[in-house]
């Protein structure tokens, strides 16, 4: 455990997908957020940020002692550019998000905004994601439950922008892609 300092350029944040989540709380009812960290000193700092933001935790170690996925970014004045080391987000599958039917069967719940985020950093929910939010739609329905589900792919660093995003697609209200991002999937 070494910490470096590289000056006043770097910062570090437990953001991404889950400072969205961060700033979600503050609008009413229960904000939660699904994921899987590493049992190491990166997934400590965003089990805390999540607990300073009163945001319910429903991340998951894997099994195999995965770390924590790592990302630097690189900001320019016109661009920007990622360094990913995926690590437990890679793991992330649909095993790890059955509460979200917990949370939507709740007498609490009248309505449910899923947002999915990292897609391209998520290999084991890609292939089931689709079915996955169609399972939502449909126990919604049933409960007469309305549900909103936004989605950010992220950038797919292998460029082939295919993994089951179309059927991904037709599942959600809002697309929320980077230019870059909607070009490579509109492809």
């Amino acid at each position: 455990n070494v910490a470096v300092q590289l000056g006043e350029m770097l910062k570090t944040h437990g953001d991404g997908g889950k400072a969205d989540e961060d700033r979600g709380e503050s609008v009413s009812g229960q904000c939660s957020f699904f994921g899987c960290v590493g049992d190491d000193d990166f997934g400590t700092v965003l089990r805390r940020r999540l607990r300073d933001a009163r945001v319910e935790d429903c991340m998951l170690a894997p099994e195999g002692g995965v770390g924590t996925g790592v990302c630097i970014v690189l900001s320019g004045p016109e661009d920007r550019a990622f360094v990913t080391q995926v690590g437990a987000t890679g793991h992330l599958s649909t095993s790890h998000l059955s509460k979200v039917f917990t949370i939507l069967e709740s007498d609490k719940t009248s309505s449910l905004s899923l947002h999915v985020s990292g897609f391209f950093s998520c290999a084991a929910l890609r292939p089931q994601l689709a079915s996955f939010l169609q399972r939502v739609r449909a126990e919604a329905s049933k409960l007469s439950k309305k549900v909103t589900i936004s989605f950010d792919t992220n950038c797919d660093a292998s460029e082939q922008w295919d993994s089951h995003v179309i059927e991904c697609l037709n599942e959600c209200d809002v697309f929320l892609p980077n230019e870059g991002e909607a070009r490579g999937i509109s492809k």
